[in-house]
C-alpha cells in the first residue's frame, strides 16, 4: 500500500516530491495511489474549466477526473487509484513546488474512496495515543502540541496533514507526505483517542461537542471540492462514521501548562500529576555494564566492580541493543518510544509495549536506574 511513483525522474523533480521516499513500498497502513509523471498535454490548455476553487481549476472530463494548479494538470482514474501528472518542459521553481499540492488534493479523493479522510490538524502521540489539535490557521494547534511535548514527553505524527485511517471501526491516525513547515515525514501511526478543535480563550475549559457539532466542525476542516455526487456522499459517511466512534472536543486555552491539564483531566482523569509524574520517569542504563557484538548477538557484559554482583551475560536482540544504547543517559518512556518508531517504523502501539517489555525486563535483571 501507499505510494507508487514512475518516470519522476524523467522530469527532475526529486527535491518537489523527496517527502514521497517514506511512503513508497508495502510497509504502511495507507491507501494505495500510483503516480505516473508524463509530458505536457497541450489538448488540456484549450479546456474550460468548469469551476475553480482556491487556485485549483475542475474539468468535465469523460475518463476519470481531471483538475490543475498553476499550470500542472492531474488526471485521476475513476476508482481513484491512479494518477497521471503533466508536466510542463519548462517548468518553474514554483510549478515544481506546486506539485506536492495539487498530487495531495488526489490523495485526498483517495483516501475518501477508501473509506477515510485526511484531516488539517497538528497531532500529539500519549504513551500510545494520539490527539488531533484541530483549529482555524493561527488558533494555535502547534502550539498546543508543543506544549503536550514540553510538558508531558510526547512526540508527533505529522504537524499538518495526518490521515484518519478506518479499521473497521478502530480509527487510526497514519503520517502523511504533508507536514507543514516542520516537514516531519513519519511512515507510521497511533490509534485515535480524539479530535480537538482549539480556540484561543482567556480562561483555560474544554467541552465535548455533540455530533452535530463535531459533524459540521469535521465537514469544514480540510474540505474537498466534490468532484462526483457520489465523492460528496462518501465523504459525509466518512466524517460521521467517525463521530461514531471518536469523541470530539472544543478546547478553550491560553498559552500555558493549565491548558495541557484541563484537557489532560477531560481525556484521562482527574488523577494529573500523578500520571505526569508516570509519564516523566526516566530510565538509564547501569555504567556497570558494557555492550559487545558478538558474532551477531548482542551481549550485556558486567564489568569493574560491579561484575561481582551478577551471575550471567543477558542476551539482546537487535530492537533491545538499539534501546540501550538510547538509555545511557536518562530518557522517558515516551522518549523511547519515539525513538523506536523513528528508527523501525512500527506502530506507536507496538513499539510501547515493546518498550514497556523492555524497560520491565531491565528493571527484574537490575541493569537500569530509575528516576523520578
Amino acid at each position: 500500500m501507499g505510494f507508487t511513483i514512475t518516470n519522476k525522474t524523467d522530469f527532475n523533480i526529486e527535491k518537489s516530491i523527496y517527502q514521497f521516499n517514506k511512503f513508497t513500498g508495502n510497509n504502511n497502513l495507507l491507501p494505495k495511489l500510483e503516480i505516473e509523471f508524463l509530458p505536457e498535454n497541450k489538448k488540456f490548455n484549450s479546456q474550460k474549466p468548469v469551476s475553480c476553487i482556491n487556485n485549483y481549476n475542475f474539468y468535465s472530463t469523460d475518463n476519470g477526473y481531471l483538475f490543475s494548479l498553476e499550470g500542472i494538470f492531474l488526471r485521476l482514474n475513476c476508482d481513484f487509484t491512479h494518477a497521471e501528472v503533466y508536466c510542463p518542459d519548462d517548468m518553474s521553481d514554483s510549478q515544481q513546488f506546486y506539485i506536492s499540492y495539487i498530487l495531495m488534493l488526489a490523495y485526498k479523493y483517495t483516501v475518501i474512496a477508501n473509506g477515510e479522510f485526511i484531516i488539517h490538524a497538528s497531532t500529539s502521540v500519549f504513551g500510545s495515543d494520539c490527539i488531533c489539535f484541530c483549529g482555524l490557521s493561527g488558533a494555535g494547534k502547534s502550539t498546543q502540541t508543543s506544549l503536550w511535548e514540553k510538558h508531558l514527553k510526547t512526540w508527533s505524527v505529522n504537524y499538518d496533514q495526518p490521515c484518519i485511517l478506518n479499521r473497521d471501526g478502530r480509527y487510526l491516525v497514519h503520517g502523511s507526505p504533508w507536514s507543514g513547515k516542520e516537514h516531519l515525514f513519519r511512515n507510521c501511526f497511533s490509534p485515535l483517542k480524539a479530535i480537538v478543535f482549539v480556540q484561543q480563550s482567556p480562561v483555560n475549559s474544554v467541552e465535548r461537542l455533540t455530533k452535530a457539532e463535531a459533524f459540521s466542525l469535521l465537514y469544514l476542516n480540510n474540505y474537498v471540492y466534490p468532484i462526483s455526487e457520489k465523492c460528496e456522499q462518501k465523504y459525509t459517511e466518512n466524517i460521521y462514521s467517525a463521530i461514531e466512534h471518536i469523541p470530539v472536543y472544543r478546547l478553550n486555552c491560553t498559552i500555558s501548562e493549565t491548558a495541557v491539564e484541563v484537557l489532560y483531566k477531560e481525556l484521562y482523569g482527574n488523577d494529573y500529576y500523578k500520571e505526569k509524574k508516570v509519564v516523566n520517569m526516566t530510565y538509564s542504563a547501569k555504567t556497570c555494564f558494557e555492550m559487545k557484538n558478538i558474532a551477531g548477538d548482542f551481549l550485556l557484559i558486567p564489568r569493574g566492580s560491579g561484575a561481582i554482583d551478577y551471575s550471567a551475560v543477558l542476551v539482546l536482540n537487535e530492537t533491545g541493543a538499539f534501546l540501550w544504547r538510547e538509555m545511557r543517559t536518562p530518557v522517558t518512556v515516551s522518549e523511547l518510544v519515539k525513538k523506536l518508531v523513528d528508527k523501525f517504523a512500527p506502530s506507536a502501539e507496538q513499539a510501547r509495549a515493546d518498550v514497556e517489555k523492555f524497560i520491565e525486563k531491565m528493571r527484574e535483571n537490575e541493569l537500569i536506574d530509575v528516576h523520578e
